[in-house]
């Protein structure tokens, strides 16, 4: 059964430019041939039929004139995204991929870049379900024709970027090598903090990929007092200033929170790898953002996890846990420095303060339903 149509787009701001041009004699039969082409996507009744819409499609295009107009470009893109519906089998989206990948040669990169937002709708979410044939194709395509447009991705380079660490995998994926140099590319296409602020925000507000999200940090993200792993970068490329005490932190404790044991793990690896607290976290974060960086690594330690108390550990005092039972409370604040020992003492408070809040709300409302009941 064929997936039924999704939303309306909002057509491109060159509608009228492409509307004269299509107008004219040159472009007349290629709009009305496509006219009919697209009508055909509404009677098909099988995948088979949508193949064989999409062979037709793509004859149109390839005797149309150079540069390639698409008419009614938004119900175009439209159509090829119904086409890569996750219900659909892989030789539907293999096929939709060759029409998305004829239109992008024959448009040119100019006007690609101005329609580039109307054809990801479809190509973006294709990650999460694409088979092993398909997902070659998709980062051949992305490679090819996206990463060229540099800084004319800006405007979807979120999405761009959710779909590359969708397609990121673990470290034993047979596309994770591929995947991370097409990032890279993608951060030479654009620039690092641009990159980095997407990463960032995938981290903070997907919970999905958090994992991918920190894997790219962690590998990218310069060592204290060093360079990136790639060899270039400093820390201010990686998480500017500008953003560090407000996105780079929430996406950081938003991590540390996560339900699954190894986000937090991997994030706390990270801040041991990349963010020492003696050491880089301190110059890195203002006082109150690192703070509640503390808060967020204090408040896995109730799961009572020895692979997240031992990395909080050696977070909080630059050492190893190996001594983590048995040391005396001097022995215990020796560890920590003074800087850090005040923050470490503010933050317990505050989550100390924010835990036991509701537990005094609760116990007055036991006091409250009790003496009422006496009076009754």
């Amino acid at each position: 059964e064929i997936p039924p149509p999704g939303g309306e787009m909002a057509p491109p701001a060159d509608l009228d430019d492409d509307e004269a041009l299509l107008n004219t004699y040159k472009y007349r039969g290629l709009r009305n041939e496509c006219d009919a082409a697209l009508q055909a996507f509404e009677k098909a009744e099988e995948w088979a039929d949508l193949i064989k819409y999409l062979q037709r499609l793509q004859k149109i295009f390839q005797k149309a004139p150079d540069p390639l107009v698409v008419p009614h470009k938004v119900l175009v893109a439209k159509r090829l995204c119904q086409c890569l519906h996750a219900a659909l089998p892989a030789g539907v989206h293999l096929k939709t991929l060759e029409t998305y990948q004829l239109i992008f040669e024959k448009v040119g990169a100019d006007r690609l870049a101005m329609d580039i937002a109307y054809y990801s709708e479809g190509l973006f979410p294709l990650c999460r379900h694409a088979s092993y044939e398909v997902k070659p194709f998709l980062l051949d395509l992305i490679e090819r024709h996206y990463i060229p447009l540099g800084a004319a991705l800006a405007p979807c380079l979120s999405g761009l970027t959710l779909c590359l660490l969708t397609a990121l995998g673990d470290a034993a994926s047979e596309s994770h090598g591929r995947v991370m140099g097409i990032l890279d590319e993608l951060r030479t296409a654009t620039s690092t903090p641009q990159l980095m602020a997407s990463v960032w925000t995938c981290l903070l507000l997907n919970a999905d990929v958090r994992m991918q999200a920190l894997d790219y940090a962690h590998a990218r993200l310069p060592a204290p007092g060093g360079k990136g792993a790639a060899g270039e970068g400093a820390l201010d490329d990686f998480a500017p200033p500008e953003t560090r005490d407000t996105l780079v932190l929430r996406a950081l404790v938003a991590a540390l929170s996560d339900p699954e044991p190894l986000v937090p793990r991997t994030t706390l690896e990270l801040l041991l790898a990349r963010l020492p607290l003696r050491s880089t976290a301190v110059a890195a974060f203002s006082p109150r953002a690192l703070r509640a960086l503390v808060v967020g690594a204090l408040a896995v330690l109730p799961r009572r996890e020895w692979a997240l108390t031992r990395r909080v550990y050696q977070w909080l005092t630059g050492k190893r846990a190996d001594a983590i039972e048995g040391p005396s409370p001097a022995a215990a604040r020796e560890r920590l420095d003074p800087d850090v020992g005040r923050i470490f003492g503010d933050a317990l408070r505050e989550l100390l303060a924010t835990t036991a809040a509701p537990l005094a709300g609760s116990s007055a409302g036991g006091a409250g339903g009790g003496g009422g009941g006496a009076g009754g």
